[in-house]
């Protein structure tokens, strides 16, 4: 793992960081060369006007497997499997305990769950024990393909390799990934009945992703009565078991009001409990309470570090709102160009908002050649994508230019987490 190696320290990254000339540093080590007045990238020598860092989310996410194949390897040795265990669960969270203070005192997960009677001491067992067992080949397969396709668990969303990844794990053996496969109909014919019977078999079994698929299902109706009361404590069992999907839509549950009381303090514990695990869909739900200042206060360089990590994992609505940061100077140096390309990333991952941003962008020249068949086209898009606000965008230029010419519209998909 040398190559993960601090080029100011010589030992493991546990913070990597990116400073402006592109460069990855421990975190602490970068901060105290700048702090002593050395504006020049300690590697290349190269002058550094902009003294602020960014978390590397992917070396991060390669240290991270990295540290996890070297767990399997040292199954057998028990002080050696204990050192890389406490080692990756400082990885994890180091990155996120910097911005605690800032956020005030908010509540752990585990005074948010608690214990109940019937499955407490079960679930801290089956957690003492998953950290030092080897899991079975479909249950690992399992945890890369969903972190894969949701973009979770510090990895890159991918639908297309997550979606191979689910359908392996399927024929490994995972019940959820069959779920999935029949709630989708990737491989078999869709069965929103059988879905749903895998979900019940693989949480029955004690699989948090079937917890939250099963928890998902009663929150949306699918295949199911709709009980949010029902998704709550599901959503509960399977964030005991450290599911950072599970902790997410726990939040959302608190943030909306879906059978519980309605609480933004303990909705937004739970997304920073839930980044802290990489799960990119609650770090920008940290980042938009950042820039909104809805329970933090307000910080729009705080909100713009919290879409910047979210998008290194593909998250599309971080990337478009962070090309929002860029267009406007919200929190970063405005640069429009920037922005252009963050909207274009974001709307080719299926994000109706980026369309629309481009649309207007095209529209009115900002950043690009004024063009409206091109501002029609992103407005078309984002408009089958049933946004209104495309909708009267595209009504209100059509008022105007009445002569502009048809144009083809290509196909976009999102995910839900």
């Amino acid at each position: 793992m040398e190559d993960f190696h601090c080029p100011i320290t010589k030992h493991l990254m546990i913070e990597p960081s990116v400073n402006e000339a592109g460069e990855t540093y421990e975190l602490q080590a970068i901060e105290m060369w700048y702090s002593r007045g050395n504006y020049v990238d300690p590697k290349t020598g190269i002058k550094v006007k902009d003294t602020r860092l960014y978390p590397n989310i992917l070396v991060k996410r390669l240290i991270l497997k990295q540290m996890k194949n070297d767990m399997d390897k040292s199954i057998n040795n028990p002080s050696i499997l204990l050192a890389h265990h406490l080692l990756l669960k400082a990885v994890k969270r180091r990155e996120v305990e910097l911005d605690i203070e800032s956020f005030g005192n908010f509540l752990s997960l585990s005074e948010i769950l608690g214990d109940t009677k019937d499955d407490g001491e079960e679930v801290k067992n089956e957690e003492r024990k998953a950290k030092f067992t080897k899991k079975d080949e479909w249950e690992q397969i399992e945890e890369e393909a969903f972190a894969t396709y949701f973009g979770v668990d510090f990895h890159i969303m991918d639908q297309v390799n997550g979606k191979a990844l689910i359908q392996k794990a399927a024929k490994a053996g995972s019940d959820c990934a069959m779920g999935k496969c029949y709630q989708e109909g990737w491989g078999v014919k869709l069965d929103t009945k059988l879905a749903i019977e895998f979900y019940h078999k693989s949480a029955g079994a004690g699989s948090s992703h079937g917890m939250c698929r099963l928890g998902k299902s009663f929150q949306t109706g699918y295949g199911v009565t709709k009980d949010y009361s029902t998704a709550v404590e599901i959503f509960r069992r399977a964030a005991r078991r450290g599911n950072s999907n599970a902790i997410y839509n726990l939040g959302i549950c608190y943030d909306e009001g879906y059978g519980v009381e309605k609480s933004t303090k303990i909705a937004l514990s739970l997304y920073h409990e839930a980044a802290i695990r990489g799960n990119s869909h609650a770090e920008t739900n940290l980042g938009f309470a950042y820039m909104h200042g809805n329970g933090v206060q307000l910080s729009q360089a705080k909100a713009a570090r919290c879409y910047f990590r979210a998008s290194q994992q593909e998250n599309s609505v971080a990337l478009s709102n962070l090309g929002l940061c860029y267009q406007h100077g919200k929190g970063v140096a405005k640069n429009i160009a920037k922005a252009i390309g963050l909207y274009k990333r974001s709307a080719e991952l299926g994000h109706k908002g980026a369309m629309n941003n481009l649309g207007y962008c095209h529209e009115n020249g900002i950043g690009v050649a004024q063009n409206m068949n091109e501002a029609l086209k992103w407005y078309k898009e984002a408009a089958k994508l049933q946004s209104a606000k495309a909708r009267k965008n595209i009504e209100n230029l059509i008022k105007k230019f009445p002569d502009l010419k048809k144009v083809e519209v290509r196909k976009n998909s999102g995910v839900l987490a």
